[in-house]
């Protein structure tokens, strides 16, 4: 096969990666918003999409990691562009970009492996990204220095920090925090329990709506390796995803709800004030 048919196979092999890359970080993105066990691929309690996708690793200081995966893959995108228009410098641009791919890699199967569990989605797009690898490297590239080739991308490199930086800034922009003592209190006096798990990500997050008034909040661990996991008591109250909040009276299960739920949810729920 001569190199410029090569080429231009390796081309549109890289974007339909890119675009089934774009469209399985989306659908990864909608599974971080919905509840565990909600998605077509939630195998069982070791293969499953939502386990990964709602734990502490889906997220990096905030910002969903299927978002970023997203932003990688659009990138992605436009450097396969620029370099089928013969651009050799956004060939190289893109095998560095490829690599940083990898890096991500490298953190997404750490998680899993922490977690013992499988997320399907992610590892295909795990098997993108090294495909990718492999297919930029048939690409025609400049042998320029690393270093001459950042001088030479200043531009660039400043328009994607600049994007990075507003996206962890929408997901970390600070406010407020009201107090919520009286709703945190009504709940526990009405016999509401959080079952949560210390790598739930939305655990994190419904914790991170009470702010200090979560002391006044009854919360059990239900991860075995948790800090004062009560994991059997988990087992008994059947609890198959976190967090799960239910209110038990004299010993008998008045109702459950599994999901983050805002705290005008909870006070509806619970039949409490927020104010």
């Amino acid at each position: 096969m001569n190199p410029e048919k090569k080429n231009k196979l390796a081309i549109y092999a890289l974007i339909i990666i890119g675009i089934v890359g774009v469209l399985v970080s989306g659908y990864l993105l909608y599974g971080h918003y919905v509840e565990e066990g909600s998605t077509i691929c939630d195998i069982n309690s070791k293969i499953s999409c939502s386990l990964v996708n709602s734990s502490i690793f889906s997220e990096l200081f905030n910002v969903p990691v299927a978002l970023l995966g997203m932003f990688w893959f659009l990138v992605f995108l436009y450097l396969v562009w620029k370099s089928a228009t013969k651009d050799n410098i956004s060939a190289n641009r893109l095998y560095y970009w490829v690599i940083l791919g990898l890096f991500f890699i490298i953190y997404m199967i750490y998680g899993e492996y922490a977690l013992k569990a499988i997320c399907p989605a992610c590892t295909l797009v795990h098997l993108l990204i090294i495909v990718s690898f492999f297919l930029v490297r048939i690409l025609p590239r400049n042998k320029i220095q690393l270093a001459v080739l950042i001088k030479d991308s200043i531009k660039f490199i400043s328009i994607l920090l600049l994007l990075v930086a507003a996206i962890f800034l929408f997901f970390n922009y600070p406010h407020l925090q009201e107090n919520h003592d009286n709703l945190a209190k009504c709940l526990t006096n009405n016999g509401a329990v959080m079952y949560s798990s210390y790598l739930c990500s939305h655990c994190q997050d419904q914790k991170e709506l009470f702010g200090d008034s979560l002391k006044f909040i009854a919360e059990i661990e239900c991860h075995p390796d948790g800090p004062n996991s009560q994991y059997q008591l988990c087992i008994e109250k059947n609890i198959t995803a976190t967090p799960t909040w239910v209110i038990e009276r004299n010993g008998q299960e008045i109702k459950r709800n599994v999901g983050l739920m805002s705290l005008e949810e909870l006070s509806s729920w619970g039949e409490c004030s927020l104010g």
